[in-house]
């Protein structure tokens, strides 16, 4: 498949459908999977070039695992998604039954310039991951977080060279607001 468009090529889609499939059938029954992902930012990954190559690729992935296995829950995974461009937050959720974020506030430039305990900063996490619940409808996690700063890095190693070891772990995820008023 080198230098094959996995996005739009026929001649690397239906190999990786193929893959993928047995891939799922072969680990779905075992108790340790709870849900499947396309895989860690896999978009940037995918020379998708257009909108219908992004969302191809995430319908040709998608249905490769539901065939393969309809009772776990399929994760996004991706990354950067917005309401605008090549991969959206709409047409992930149109495949998936989690939406993913992954709010590092070192990218974005409000939360950038502050200060880690800053209120943007420590409240980005939860907005970016409710914004994508409120666009997609459906539930979403962080499912990465951090500051990707040297600043936090340094404080937590010296910290924990004093026997004072800090960890902080967040998961959070939001219900698409359907969910919450479902009745069913």
């Amino acid at each position: 498949m080198y230098e094959k468009e996995l996005a739009s090529d026929s001649a690397a889609l239906l190999p990786e459908q193929i893959f993928i499939y047995d891939m799922v059938k072969l680990f779905k029954n075992k108790k340790s999977i709870y849900a499947w992902d396309f895989g860690n930012e896999c978009n940037y990954a995918i020379n998708a070039k257009t909108l219908d190559e992004a969302e191809n690729r995430t319908m040709t992935m998608a249905n490769a695992i539901k065939v393969a296995d309809d009772e776990r829950p399929l994760v996004s995974g991706m990354c950067g998604l917005d309401t605008m461009g090549i991969w959206r937050i709409e047409d992930q959720a149109n495949n998936v039954d989690i939406l993913t974020a992954r709010p590092y506030p070192y990218w974005v430039q409000h939360c950038r310039a502050g200060k880690i305990t800053s209120i943007q900063t420590l409240l980005h996490a939860a907005c970016e991951t409710k914004y994508y619940a409120n666009i997609g409808n459906k539930p979403c996690l962080a499912e990465e977080i951090g500051t990707m700063g040297c600043g936090l890095f340094k404080f937590c190693a010296c910290k924990t060279s004093r026997g004072k070891g800090i960890y902080i772990l967040f998961i959070m995820l939001f219900p698409a607001k359907a969910a919450l008023t479902d009745t069913g």
